[in-house]
């Protein structure tokens, strides 16, 4: 849990994401897990200091069309595996984004019958895995959730046996 006292980041070069290309010297005051502030020089009371130097700081990347459950290489892990080592195997997955400057991706579903990217996103969010902010796109055109879970019986047999009946019955 970050502290109110927070952390500034010190850093040579500086992109926005706006301009043409990076500026120089920015320091950026991160406290209660939020950007607090941002500039050439900013409140430094109690914070952590961390000094990246000559490496780039900029805003983190969000990719809006990931399957970190496919991989094309070995479709049959769908049918081998079950859902939990399925989660397991995108944890790596999820750490690369990270590394990689990803701080947000949106998946657009799983081929599995248990909905794993909103699983996967309750852990992220409860801090319990360490992975860029998971969208978990339910519905997606990858999302196979509802396809292979199992469908569920109506109740009570009487109201199937109505509603089987209205829609075969002839129409006049």
């Amino acid at each position: 849990m970050p502290s109110s006292a927070g952390t500034v980041l010190v850093a040579d070069r500086f992109w926005d994401g706006m301009s043409d290309k990076p500026s120089g010297h920015v320091e950026v005051a991160v406290r209660d897990g939020r950007i607090a502030g941002v500039g050439p020089r900013v409140d430094r009371s109690d914070a952590r200091v961390v000094e990246l130097g000559d490496r780039l700081l900029m805003p983190g990347l969000i990719d809006c069309r990931v399957h970190t459950t496919l991989a094309p290489s070995d479709m049959e892990s769908f049918i081998t595996h079950g859902s939990t080592e399925i989660a397991l195997s995108i944890l790596p997955v999820l750490r690369d984004f990270l590394g990689r400057g990803f701080t947000t991706v949106r998946d657009l579903g799983a081929f599995t019958d248990e909905p794993i990217t909103v699983y996967l996103h309750d852990a992220v969010r409860a801090g319990l895995i360490v992975a860029p902010r998971l969208i978990s796109a339910r519905g997606a055109h990858g999302d196979a959730t509802a396809m292979l879970a199992p469908l569920p019986l109506p109740s009570p047999p009487a109201s199937a046996r109505r509603s089987a009946h209205s829609r075969t019955a002839p129409t006049r």
